[in-house]
């Protein structure tokens, strides 16, 4: 059985238990979107490529020095472009990866952003399916697909995609990332699951947000929250900021879309 942890005031989990009878953990990032700084190049910003490489080095070595950690885990959406690689993400995706791998275990999960990862990946990085991987009972994806029936007994999904931000005028927390709980239905992700599955969305480890949605969390509603949402399968749901404070619940959120549609009775 694997503990699951959020890490405060930053936008990872730890995930600490047994593995083959060996005690590991391992950190776990999503949507780190490398190569974005292109953009800012396109409009007449100079960036330099030293700086993102040592910003993003140095805050995995921090992490893995506090929380003594085996691995890390990226869960997609590594580079920016889609369809393509940029000269900036060719430049910087190796010597990052090459970076982080010094001092832990490396496992990146490919993301619908990530075409062509395997030519700027290097050799002692471990580059799984993009159908994720699985650590006890847990399922770690990228969450841009659904996960295959063969996964139906895992009790946890861990993903990323969805950038989660919590956007509502006159908040405090308005702008700020969050992560997402829910609790739902398993039968509504895996046709053949009985009980309850919990989901983890982690926020982006990238920390340039800017979406004109009031949660960021349905640009493309991903296939999992739309399975959820069309079976009305949600139990539970919880809002969080990075230092742990709930801003929301589903009692809070049944008047948003996609939330007004009735949750299925529960039997008595």
């Amino acid at each position: 059985m694997f503990k699951v942890l959020p890490l405060s005031l930053e936008p990872v989990l730890l995930i600490d238990g047994n593995l083959k009878k060996q005690h590991r953990k391992f950190i776990v990032a999503a949507d780190l979107h490398i190569g974005s700084e292109t953009y800012g190049k396109m409009n007449g910003v100079t960036l330099s490529a030293k700086v993102h490489i040592e910003s993003i080095s140095n805050r995995f070595h921090k992490l893995v020095e506090l929380t003594k950690a085996d691995g890390i885990i990226l869960l997609g959406d590594l580079k920016s472009s889609i369809s393509k690689i940029t000269q900036i993400e060719m430049d910087i995706i190796p010597v990052i990866l090459t970076s982080i791998s010094q001092h832990s275990e490396v496992y990146l999960i490919p993301g619908n952003h990530d075409s062509f990862m395997k030519y700027v990946t290097p050799d002692n990085v471990n580059l799984i399916s993009s159908g994720g991987m699985v650590l006890g009972d847990i399922l770690l994806i990228h969450g841009h697909t659904m996960p295959s029936a063969t996964r139906s007994s895992v009790r946890r999904i861990i993903m990323g995609h969805i950038h989660p931000i919590f956007l509502r005028p006159n908040n405090i927390v308005n702008g700020q990332r969050i992560w997402i709980y829910m609790k739902v239905r398993k039968q509504a992700v895996f046709s053949d699951g009985v009980g309850y599955l919990e989901i983890i969305i982690m926020p982006s480890f990238h920390d340039n947000h800017n979406s004109p949605l009031r949660y960021n969390m349905w640009k493309t509603m991903p296939p999992i929250i739309e399975r959820i949402v069309k079976y009305r399968a949600i139990e539970e749901m919880q809002l969080l900021t990075l230092d742990g404070a709930v801003v929301a619940d589903l009692s809070c959120l049944e008047e948003d879309m996609p939330f007004n549609l009735p949750r299925k009775a529960k039997s008595s």
